[in-house]
């Protein structure tokens, strides 16, 4: 059986379900981002109910409807995607690795996803990005060339452009902020 969760969007909140699960007695075959899978087909309504109570305590949510899944799958295959290096070995664009995982077409994926969240799929891997930017040049380890090249821009200047006309700053006066103005992944 699978249940699928809404706002799981790091490693952290993998082990805090993880953890919700084992304090509840319900087992687990795995844990993924936005993903739980029980190695039973069924589970007594009143643990369901206990579970999803739990996860709202953490600020996660059970997902019931098919197109509210959908939108939490790409969510989390986005961020997975921007987080995880070795994608981009492969130089597979998000279109791609989103039809590569889910079994819809982009075209569906995209309606859907536009339909129910109130901006494009592609405003949100955006908004996504630009987050992931702001938290690499908060960090000052890498030089923009390195943050464009990290997340797939063509050049540090497209990359520039975007994040000016995402915040209205550019990359360079972002830095010089004392109190960066940065945004929870599960909240874009």
């Amino acid at each position: 059986m699978k249940l699928h969760v809404k706002n799981m969007v790091c490693p952290r909140c993998i082990m805090a379900v993880e953890q919700l699960l084992s304090e509840q007695n319900i087992d687990f075959s795995k844990v993924d981002l936005g993903l739980v899978e029980l190695p039973y087909a069924a589970i007594e309504d009143e643990k369901i109910s206990r579970f999803r109570a739990g996860l709202v305590q953490l600020g996660f949510d059970l997902i019931d409807d098919h197109k509210t899944q959908l939108i939490n799958q790409v969510k989390q295959l986005v961020i997975k995607q921007l987080r995880d290096d070795s994608w981009r070995s492969h130089r597979m664009n998000f279109s791609d690795a989103i039809t590569s995982a889910i079994p819809y077409s982009y075209n569906y994926v995209s309606q859907v996803f536009s339909e129910n969240e109130g901006l494009t799929l592609e405003k949100f891997i955006i908004a996504q990005k630009i987050e992931m930017a702001k938290e690499l040049l908060s960090y000052g380890e890498l030089s923009l060339n390195q943050i464009a090249d990290k997340l797939d821009y063509s050049s540090s200047a497209h990359l520039s452009a975007q994040f000016k006309k995402v915040t209205g700053i550019s990359p360079s006066e972002y830095k010089k902020l004392e109190k960066p103005d940065r945004k929870a992944l599960d909240s874009l």
